[in-house]
């Protein structure tokens, strides 16, 4: 009988599944009819009363969350969209402040595995730094016999820079997920479960700080990845000849289309059918992005 109050048995907002929401839902009983809807005076007295009510405060506490509603966006970005994934998982298991034990624990016992993936191939890539940065030409040597020109010299700084954030990057993957695999890999009950998602629940951003700070690992290795390519890179151009050189920089631009093809491809879409002038109805594809700038700011004006 517990589950049959949880989700509302014989209600006509019942939850169908377990991602539906019954708050969304509107009775077919509660729809106004035309005799019991305001008049546009009425309508327009309210929302007259509605402006003159908004302060100076209440206008300061918008743009705060416009601001802090942007950086999560600009946070998103420089994440690679990963907070997007671990928010909308964090909300499918948190469907009306319930959580399902089975499920939750799937999503835990999936995230873990993701983190130990991400710092053992954060380990390998940060071997590969101290073996890259022991190479003796890259290092500034002072007792060259030819002196480096401005360019060189400019090119060699960016290419240690390089490999050392990439090994600083790689570090930080490997301690966040150190610490997150020692925080959730121990099974626990759902009340214990959904007193963590309670804790970490904002009430303006809902779980997208934690989602953030889930997607800190894998967002760091690919920061690792990329710098530490770009330092292979700058050591290609200058070590090599210029025979050499032209094949490997058409090698590498090969490589980054293929790279930047592969992410379009693999991009979440939302199809839309439309109608084409011979009257038939073909699917077209759109990319999406996260929406969560838009979402926070429709929240607070609501």
């Amino acid at each position: 009988m517990n589950w049959q109050f949880i989700n509302l048995y014989g209600h006509p907002s019942a939850r169908l599944d377990r991602t539906h929401s019954y708050e969304v839902e509107v009775a077919p009983g509660l729809c106004l009819t035309k005799e019991q809807s305001i008049s546009e005076a009425e309508a327009q007295s309210i929302k007259s009363a509605a402006d003159s009510a908004k302060t100076l405060r209440h206008r300061l506490a918008t743009y705060y969350q416009a601001a802090v509603a942007i950086l999560l966006r600009i946070t998103c970005i420089f994440l690679f969209d990963a907070p997007a994934a671990h928010n909308e998982a964090l909300e499918k298991v948190w469907v009306d402040k319930i959580v399902n034990k089975v499920r939750f624990q799937y999503l835990i016992d999936r995230t873990v595995k993701d983190w130990g993936d991400v710092s053992l191939l954060s380990t390998v890539l940060w071997t590969a730094n101290m073996v890259f940065l022991a190479i003796p030409y890259p290092i500034l040597d002072p007792q060259l016999t030819t002196p480096l020109t401005r360019p060189e010299y400019i090119i060699r700084v960016a290419m240690i820079t390089a490999s050392l954030a990439s090994t600083v990057f790689s570090v930080g993957s490997i301690a966040i997920g150190l610490l997150h695999i020692r925080k959730h890999r121990t099974e626990q009950t759902a009340e214990e479960y959904c007193d963590f998602l309670e804790t970490e629940h904002h009430h303006l951003y809902g779980h997208r700080p934690l989602a953030i700070l889930w997607s800190l690992p894998f967002a760091f290795l690919m920061w690792s990845v990329l710098t530490f390519s770009a330092a292979v890179l700058l050591f290609c151009v200058t070590a090599a000849g210029i025979v050499p050189k032209i094949p490997l920089l058409t090698l590498s631009a090969f490589i980054i289309g293929w790279v930047v093809l592969t992410v379009w491809y693999f991009w979440k879409r939302e199809i839309r059918w439309t109608m084409t002038v011979d009257g038939v109805e073909r699917p077209s594809f759109r990319m999406q992005f996260t929406n969560w700038f838009w979402d926070l700011l429709k929240h607070r004006s609501a």
